[in-house]
């Protein structure tokens, strides 16, 4: 490091050291002392040595390092699924609005599963899903806390240029996703044409609410393709006239017919009284006690303002007396 009239023999990282001595020792008022110390001992190179400049130097750097610190702590990484990703992001930005200064991401989808790795792993603060922890997710952590905010109803959704049907039964619903029923004019008002299937894999949350139908439940062979993600689901269906699938309802869009069941819609009365049995649930999971602004963001989402924006989604509120642990 040179300036005009002074060279400084000091390496970064013996800069670096400088700044962990004097973090070690500023409890003990012995600061000059130690950087002198380690100074002199770093003059092999001839150039002449100034303290004063050098502690300039070192103070520059226990800044930046206590500033990055502090926008860590003031950044939260909200990993996980696709169902409840959008929700999220609006919870986000009701959070960050109303705690200037903060910052809560919420990445693209990796499910459940992805984001609670990434949780265990420390890649995130907090993990979205919309399903239960398993035995061998307890196993890996077992300071691994989940709490539901949500219900979301799962809804059968189509892309029917004609908006046909608003409704289909249990035996609709088997006969249609085992590839019995194959043509859209079998589901009364539609008119002829092949039914494009878009399924998920097993153990996806979406697929896992319609199991309680037991047609649904009875396929050992589906029909169509298998999707891997919320997202590819959702354009999949915008992008293919006639085809059909099942998302939350609070991640589909205008440009699909989200089907009653057996009559019921996903309403939240409906949800509740059990008219509308489709349904997972929105999770938030992180490990052992919440502390700053992971803990305010889990207060928040249990808010007024919250429930307002889970509602305007089409899913249902958890209400609680805030958020305690």
């Amino acid at each position: 490091l040179s300036v005009p009239g002074q060279t400084y023999a000091l390496s970064v990282h013996r800069c670096l050291v400088v700044g962990w001595e004097l973090l070690r020792n500023l409890a003990d008022n012995v600061v000059h002392c130690r950087l002198f110390a380690i100074l002199k001992n770093d003059n092999s190179s001839g150039g002449t040595v100034m303290p004063k400049k050098c502690l300039c130097i070192v103070v520059v750097h226990v800044v930046l390092l206590f500033a990055a610190n502090a926008i860590a702590q003031d950044r939260l990484v909200v990993a996980g699924t696709g169902d409840s990703q959008t929700l999220m992001r609006n919870l986000a930005g009701a959070f960050e609005q109303a705690n200037p200064g903060s910052r809560v991401d919420v990445p693209d989808s990796v499910g459940s599963s992805g984001g609670i790795r990434a949780l265990i792993k420390g890649q995130c603060d907090l993990a979205r899903v919309a399903r239960p922890l398993n035995e061998g997710e307890k196993q890996k952590a077992a300071d691994l806390v989940h709490l539901v905010f949500a219900k979301s109803p799962v809804v059968i959704a189509a892309n029917l240029p004609d908006k046909c049907a608003t409704s289909l039964t249990s035996t609709q619903i088997g006969g249609i996703f085992s590839g019995k029923i194959k043509d859209w004019s079998a589901v009364d008002g539609c008119q002829a044409h092949s039914i494009y299937v878009a399924n998920r894999e097993d153990g996806d949350s979406a697929r896992a609410a319609l199991l309680v139908i037991p047609e649904f439940k009875a396929i050992t062979q589906f029909a169509g393709e298998t999707i891997y993600s919320t997202a590819e689901t959702l354009q999949t269906l915008e992008e293919t006239p006639f085809a059909i699938g099942y998302l939350d309802i609070s991640t589909i869009s205008s440009a699909l017919v989200a089907f009653d069941f057996n009559g019921f819609s996903a309403s939240e009365v409906n949800v509740q009284n059990g008219s509308y049995p489709l349904n997972s649930s929105f999770g938030l999971v992180w490990r052992g006690k919440l502390l700053g602004l992971a803990a305010s963001f889990v207060d928040f989402v249990f808010s007024p303002k919250a429930q307002e924006i889970i509602r305007s989604t089409g899913a249902i509120p958890i209400v609680r007396k805030g958020f305690n642990q």
